[in-house]
């Protein structure tokens, strides 16, 4: 059942069993790539080395949400390059 928890596995739909099984693959590929890139770090990399890559994971943390008065600002430059599709061209393009 891949670690689902019994009780809830039997009140899942298909759809939501597929689901549950993805999600359990992606943090089952998520696992691995981390044991992975730990295991390589560990194998070739000396103390100094360590101290850089963990100054750099630092700096890629998530930092402070924006304000909301910053959110039609990114909107609009998130949408700028999306392309504009009418609603017949959209369904026409899934027959």
């Amino acid at each position: 059942m891949a670690g689902f928890d019994p009780a809830a596995f039997w009140r899942l739909t298909p759809r939501l069993y597929l689901a549950q099984l993805e999600g359990a693959r992606q943090r089952s590929a998520r696992d691995r790539a981390m044991i992975a890139e730990a295991a390589w770090i560990g194998a070739n990399v000396n103390h100094k080395g360590l101290d850089q890559y963990i100054a750099e994971l630092q700096q890629t943390a998530p930092r402070e949400p924006l304000p909301v008065e910053a959110l039609a600002g990114q909107l609009a430059r998130a949408s700028a390059q999306v392309g504009v599709i009418r609603m017949a061209d959209y369904l026409n393009s899934k027959r």
